[in-house]
């Protein structure tokens, strides 16, 4: 906008702006579109499949622990 003023050009500032102010206000609502959309996905999905899931994470859990373990006990004979 002030490149434009110096430039004697206002409208190509405004007009830059408004662009700017557009793209911006278009990508905010496409992403909140889009976290609502996968939002009712993720529902769905657990409200399908949550018992097999908290399986799985308690496995994840394990497997990260035992990791965990055999990290400390490589670093303390190391």
């Amino acid at each position: 906008m002030f490149f434009a003023l110096s430039r004697g050009v206002p409208e190509a500032g405004l007009t830059f702006a408004l662009a700017m102010m557009l793209g911006v206000g278009l990508t905010l609502a496409a992403v909140a579109l889009v976290s609502v959309l996968a939002r009712e996905t993720v529902v769905r999905f657990t409200t399908r499949h949550g018992a097999s899931i908290q399986k799985l994470g308690r496995v994840l859990d394990g497997m990260a622990g035992a990791a965990m373990i055999i990290v400390a006990a490589r670093e303390l004979w190391s």
